[in-house]
């Protein structure tokens, strides 16, 4: 059954994101069972459905090459003494940024919540002109049909360094 170019674009539209769902499953399915052939042999897996298993195929693991074990645990070990003279002196360099980080955290903080305050009011000084008529409701409604976006803003900023305060447990006075 040949279709021509010309009859795919005569189906419907679902009939034509269906066959390309199909095309797309069969692609990532093929991928797939390539992608575990290859890992089957990489680690010398013998298939469920494989007639006969490999008697000869024996891990890596079982043979142990001393003088290699220890040349990795020398180089391991020098590793680890570099990266702890590295994380001394990120710690070193973070303890004078964390009290500048902190001092522009908190500058922000309030900052934001000033902005926010100021905005409130402000919408609040303008829902009062509109008039002593609507109702409380009516009145936060209208003031967030009018200023979505920077009370939105403000509120997630506030937010942000609220949850943020919280989950680095900053009133222990160090961060972790």
């Amino acid at each position: 059954m040949d279709i021509s170019v010309d009859q795919l674009a005569d189906l419907p539209l679902w009939q034509q994101y269906l066959l390309w769902a199909t095309v797309a499953l069969a692609v990532l399915w093929v991928g797939l069972s390539i992608f575990v052939q290859m890992r089957r042999k990489a680690s010398n897996l013998t298939p469920v459905n494989a007639p006969s298993a490999n008697k000869k195929a024996a891990p890596d693991f079982l043979s142990v090459d001393h003088k290699a074990r220890e040349a990795q645990i020398k180089r391991g070990e020098s590793f680890e003494r570099e990266l702890d003279t590295r994380d001394a002196t990120e710690a070193r360099a973070l303890k004078n940024v964390t009290v500048w980080g902190r001092l522009a955290g908190f500058a922000t903080l309030l900052f934001s919540i000033f902005s926010l305050l100021t905005t409130i009011s402000g919408v609040f000084f303008q829902v009062d002109r509109i008039g002593a008529t609507l109702s409380q409701s009516d009145r936060i409604v209208e003031l967030l049909q009018k200023h979505p976006i920077p009370f939105a803003v403000c509120a997630l900023v506030i937010g942000y360094y609220v949850v943020n305060f919280f989950v680095q447990k900053r009133w222990k006075g160090e961060a972790r």
